[in-house]
């Protein structure tokens, strides 16, 4: 099967070897596994809803080299240029001196209780900046999908009326027909009793000529 990649407009298509000259192509994060990366790879591709969303995503989903800032997920950039034509921001790393402090602090041989706060999925002191960052962009994603939503319902709902106002026109339209038919065929019948009578008129005035010249009453 070839590699499409599914980048805005782009048109990276391995099946065509002129598209992809020095073109390598990467995988879309798993949802499963890697939901931040993959929510972020879906907003930065910049394609609708309808077409790009969790549930599209499989193994055979791709973005091509062309849209990584280093032609390739790398560290610092791990996710593509966003389609808007933004700079794709770096992605922070832990320094090593917290870690390193953190794991001095840490007791030997005992496992530090976990916090309600913790199991209801409400954020610590102790948790980092960038869980918060992707929970509100996580949030105000579901906000963009709820609003596109319900312009998609409004759009349902406009060409729904739009389709019952064609109807009844298509129904104003086969009664304007079946109207002209009737007064065509009216037409028809009348003219057909005119010529009977014109045909009737004709065939009196031959006779009566035929009369008129055998008793010699008018001269030719």
């Amino acid at each position: 099967m070839g590699k499409v990649c599914c980048f805005g407009t782009c048109n990276s298509d391995s099946r065509y070897p002129e598209r992809v000259s020095g073109v390598s192509f990467y995988p879309f994060p798993k949802p499963k596994t890697r939901m931040d990366a993959c929510m972020r790879w879906i907003k930065a591709c910049g394609r609708p809803h309808s077409q790009l969303n969790v549930t599209k995503i499989t193994k055979d989903t791709y973005v091509c080299s062309k849209h990584f800032k280093d032609g390739r997920p790398t560290t610092r950039f791990p996710d593509p240029q966003p389609a808007d034509g933004t700079d794709a921001a770096p992605v922070r790393t832990p320094m090593k001196r917290h870690v390193q402090q953190n794991e001095c602090n840490k007791k030997p041989r005992l496992t530090p209780p976990i916090q309600e706060s913790q199991l209801q999925g409400t954020p610590t002191e102790g948790s980092s900046s960038p869980s918060l960052r992707s929970i509100q962009r996580l949030k105000k994603e579901n906000k963009d999908l709820k609003r596109e939503n319900d312009d998609l319902k409004r759009e349902k709902e406009d060409l729904n009326s739009t389709c019952e106002d064609l109807r009844r026109k298509n129904e104003d339209l086969k009664r304007e027909c079946a109207d002209l038919s009737r007064e065509n065929e009216e037409l028809k019948k009348h003219a057909l009793v005119v010529f009977r009578h014109v045909l009737t008129v004709q065939r009196f005035f031959t006779t009566w000529m035929l009369v008129c010249k055998m008793f010699g009453w008018i001269q030719l």
